[in-house]
């Protein structure tokens, strides 16, 4: 139907165009103020770059400057990611410093006998003849004795006679001379006694009678009164002399042996540690030696730095009671880890192979158990033994043994050892005196030349020895530092973000 005038009169056109103005306009208007705020926000940063975006006369060069900025944003990130990586990665600095200790704790001195620790007399053939089943008198030749040590050793340890094995062996007391610290007389009862690889002996100055160091004062030399089961300090008053050792080997009752190197083994380390690392110097008959030694310390920081431990696991602990007493005694890796190998052993075997020294239990399983001995005549059983043991060293102990780790804090003496022939003939006379009081005591005979080849007989089984500190008192001190810490990482954090 056609519309009125009138009514085309009464409707009002819309203008679109307007409207649509009008939207673009608010559009743009909203869009202006919030680039106002924007750029009134970006000239109150404190962002350095941001400034330069807010202040930018055209559009291309603020499109510029954020592009700059976000570059720069993206590499502060990635300094800021790398610092944190590095600050979660515990790496340590090694610190090297040499101290001045004029209390310095005289070290634990260990000698072993060698090669075979068995006395190779007629009392000791006696009982020897007996398990060869040989009539008495009957010659051993020295095929049977190498061939037969092993076995017969193994009888005494399985039965626990320790200390009957003992009596049969060269004791420190068959050997010793004379002994003296810092002019302080000791003898064989300052010494530690453990039956491994040889007879050895360790010597830990809290031994030394008290009551000698009074008598001395008395006399008035200058030594200081010390509290009994003291550590002795390498300089008692102005004596600084060390360990002083004479022996007589007796070497024409040398065990036969097919080990090729006859004399004593020296070590030095901490007095609550044992000798159990291998790192021995060898001390050789005819020679009077000079051993300097030098303390070095050594401290890790454990925790996320460094795996380590200063705890002894129960089986260490019994063994470490039962070889030396209920001295304190300190956690030893290596012993940790020939502990953890006899446990593989044992687990595989159901025995130990035969060892020098006695072990009666290990820990199984978080269980201290009693173990025995493998027979050595069952050759099936040896060969398993010695199957496990190639696989236990050709693995990474750290996997097998992952208890066993480095110790947190330890000490070493480094030795620097120097020598010159010995005896001197002006003291033949007196030595052949001293010997033969010596061969007296240890009901031992002196072979039928030792009067006739007197120097030839010295330059076979003389030994003297002197340890000490010869009056140099510093001790190197190896210390871990974090190499990068927290508070590095805040100020490396906040040099990167405040640089923007």
């Amino acid at each position: 139907m056609a519309l009125s005038p009138m009514d085309q009169q009464s409707i009002t056109p819309i203008n679109t165009h307007n409207s649509q103005q009008k939207k673009s306009l608010l559009i743009e208007k909203k869009l202006i103020s919030a680039s106002e705020r924007f750029n009134q926000f970006l000239l109150h940063s404190n962002l350095h770059a941001a400034k330069y975006i807010a202040t930018a006369q055209t559009k291309g060069l603020k499109i510029l400057f954020i592009l700059l900025f976000i570059g720069c944003l993206t590499v502060h990130i990635s300094f800021s990611v790398s610092a944190v990586k590095k600050y979660f990665n515990r790496q340590f600095i090694q610190n090297h410093n040499l101290i001045l200790d004029y209390d310095l704790k005289y070290p634990a001195i260990t000698i072993c006998f060698m090669p075979e620790p068995l006395r190779y007399d007629e009392r000791f053939k006696q009982v020897f003849r007996k398990y060869l089943n040989l009539i008495d008198g009957e010659n051993i030749t020295n095929e049977q004795a190498l061939n037969s040590v092993e076995g017969f050793q193994y009888v005494y340890l399985t039965q626990g006679r320790f200390e009957e094995l003992s009596e049969l062996s060269f004791n420190l007391h068959d050997r010793l001379l004379s002994c003296s610290f810092n002019l302080v007389e000791c003898n064989e009862g300052n010494f530690t006694h453990s039956y491994q690889d040889g007879n050895c002996y360790t010597f830990n100055s809290r031994t030394l009678d008290t009551q000698a160091y009074l008598t001395m004062q008395k006399a008035e030399i200058l030594v200081p009164e010390v509290l009994d089961s003291s550590i002795r300090s390498v300089r008692e008053g102005t004596v600084d002399l060390g360990l002083s050792l004479r022996f007589y080997l007796h070497d024409h009752l040398t065990f036969p042996s097919n080990r090729n190197y006859p004399g004593i083994l020296v070590s030095t380390h901490h007095h609550d540690e044992v000798s159990t690392s291998g790192e021995f110097q060898l001390v050789q008959p005819g020679q009077f030696y000079m051993i300097i030694f030098k303390k070095e310390n050594y401290t890790s920081l454990g925790g996320s730095y460094e795996r380590c431990t200063n705890e002894m696991l129960s089986d260490q602990a019994y063994l470490m009671s039962k070889r030396f007493g209920e001295n304190d005694y300190a956690y030893d890796q290596y012993l940790c880890v020939r502990l953890c190998e006899l446990k593989f052993i044992y687990q595989a075997c159901g025995c130990i192979p035969l060892l020098h020294f006695p072990i009666q239990k290990l820990l199984i399983n978080g269980e201290l158990k009693s173990i025995s001995y493998c027979n050595i005549n069952d050759s099936s059983i040896n060969n398993i033994v010695k199957e496990q043991m190639e696989i236990f060293r050709s693995t990474n102990y750290q996997q097998t043994c992952p208890h066993c780790l480095k110790k947190c804090s330890s000490s070493k003496y480094n030795l620097f050892v120097s020598s010159l022939q010995a005896p001197a003939h002006t003291h033949i006379d007196q030595l052949v005196k001293e010997v033969e009081k010596l061969a007296a005591k240890t009901n031992i005979t002196l072979p039928n030349d030792f009067y006739s080849n007197t120097l030839e007989h010295f330059r076979m089984n003389y030994v003297e020895m002197v340890i000490t500190a010869r009056n140099n008192y510093l001790v190197s001190v190896n210390t871990q530092q974090p190499a990068y810490t927290f508070p590095m990482l805040i100020a490396d954090l906040g040099g990167y973000f405040g640089s923007l």
